[in-house]
């Protein structure tokens, strides 16, 4: 398998889910990937005011971090998910307009609705 990009636009809400899948190959692979998972996060410290990083331990081999970016940041939510032997996949959201955190909150709450069912029912196929 190969690596892929894709983005889940909606239009309607001006926002963009930015998704990226790595197949691992080996220890060190999978440490790169999740160290920059980190710098691509920590890009995003120089704006915000604060940093939530929440562990998923899901079910069906699924684990990863949950990255929120509190402030006036490009991209307020981003995670990654991984069965830390053949498959990790990144996501990061990001908004299609400059970024106001007072008028984005509403959009935010919304779409993270969405990503907390795709992290809930990822699994990897077989």
């Amino acid at each position: 398998m190969n690596d892929c990009w894709f983005d889940l636009n909606s239009q309607a809400l001006g926002a963009s889910l930015h998704c990226s899948y790595y197949p691992v190959n080996g220890r060190a692979d999978l440490d790169r990937h999740i160290e920059d998972a980190f710098t691509i996060t920590g890009k995003h410290n120089i704006k915000a005011n604060a940093r939530k990083e929440t562990l998923i331990s899901g079910q069906k081999g699924v684990n990863g971090i949950f990255f929120e970016v509190d402030g006036p940041v490009a991209s307020p939510v981003q995670f990654f998910l991984t069965d830390s032997t053949h498959h990790f996949f990144r996501a990061s959201l990001y908004f299609n307009a400059t970024v106001n955190p007072d008028s984005t909150a509403p959009v935010l709450q919304f779409i993270r609705q969405d990503i907390e069912k795709i992290i809930s029912t990822f699994e990897w196929k077989k």
